[in-house]
């Protein structure tokens, strides 16, 4: 018997614990949308919508890479060079002075300090048939894709309005509803009070 008086306690006690909790958390604020406010919100948020608003974007970028490859190649290149000690070569003395003794050497430095080299390079590609039929099909899935942008965009409208006039009719057959319970509920309600009065006047 002491169980079942410590169950009840128990179970009583969180229940208490719950609608206290309940209690003390703040009420959600509740947003009203129209139906355009609706459908901006959908198409802002919803993320297929959002997928296929990024596969157009990269069908486009694809077009433009494409579209690339036909265009002038140009490519350039520079080099310098810093020869911080420059080669030196010995030669006979007497090829720059005819006076000098025999068997005497000189020494002479050949080259330049600083060495530098550019070079422009221009490729142009006059006719490849891969790249018109890669050219085409990629403006053909761009075209693809931005069609099912659209499909996506008008599904998802039509489900939102079908959504928010769902709310609307079941908002108004509420109204009705409760406009009925109190019509059917007031000519109850006058013969009630009526044979209560009549119940009082006999007991006083």
């Amino acid at each position: 018997m002491k169980f079942y008086y410590k169950l009840f306690f128990l179970v009583g006690s969180w229940l208490l614990s719950l609608q206290l909790t309940a209690q003390t958390q703040p009420p959600q604020q509740v947003q009203s949308f129209t139906l355009d406010q609706s459908i901006e919100y959908a198409i802002a948020h919803n993320p297929n919508l959002k997928s296929a608003n990024l596969g157009v974007n990269s069908a486009d970028a694809k077009v433009r890479e494409t579209l690339a490859t036909g265009l002038p190649q140009i490519g350039a290149t520079a080099d310098l060079g810093n020869n911080f000690i420059i080669p030196t070569s010995f030669l006979p003395a007497q090829i720059i002075d005819p006076t000098a003794p025999p068997g005497s050497y000189v020494g002479v430095k050949f080259g330049t300090q600083y060495v530098g080299r550019a070079s422009l390079n221009v490729d142009q590609m006059i006719f490849n048939g891969s790249y018109f039929v890669g050219l085409k099909a990629s403006k053909t899935y761009t075209e693809l894709s931005r069609k099912d942008v659209i499909s996506s965009k008008t599904d998802l409208v039509v489900n939102i309005k079908k959504a928010y006039y769902s709310v609307l009719v079941s908002r108004e057959r509420l109204a009705l509803v409760e406009k009925n319970y109190q019509r059917l509920d007031s000519p109850l309600s006058k013969p009630r009070r009526c044979l209560i009065v009549a119940l009082l006047k006999k007991l006083t």
